[in-house]
């Protein structure tokens, strides 16, 4: 139980960090969208890191009263989360979105794993290429 407040604590950080990536759009400076699909394309990423960013917030709100409830005979796992979510008032519709907005983050990695870069001076191989020879 002694570890539950902390790594709430962290989950937490995370969330805030993702939904904070999510409303500034930062992570748009790792991309290059086509201009004619830029506005759906940036859509789709954003939600996706909203609802990661709901995920960990869920976690962390799991790990804070999960502390109450945990005993050694029966250590909770992610049914435990999941069923306890689902028993919430419009728990359902928390499940639901946040599935849809998971499906949504894996889109935003396949747009990653296509139009990202990485954009550091340290990694111009025009130097290196010259001093080579080459």
């Amino acid at each position: 139980p002694w570890f539950t407040v902390p790594a709430g604590i962290v989950m937490l950080g995370v969330a805030g960090s993702q939904a904070k990536k999510a409303w500034s759009g930062s992570f748009l400076r790792f991309l290059s969208l086509p201009p004619a699909h830029a506005r759906w394309m940036t859509a789709v990423c954003r939600f996706g890191i909203a609802a990661r960013a709901l995920v960990f917030a869920a976690l962390a709100f799991l790990f804070f009263t999960g502390a109450s409830r945990w005993s050694p005979d029966h250590m909770p796992g992610l049914e435990d989360a999941l069923v306890a979510i689902g028993s919430w008032p419009y728990g359902w519709l928390l499940l639901s979105g946040t599935g849809l907005g998971l499906v949504a983050f894996g889109a935003y990695a396949l747009i990653l794993s296509r139009y990202g870069h990485i954009r550091s001076p340290d990694l111009d191989p025009t130097d290196a290429l010259k001093r080579m020879g080459a």
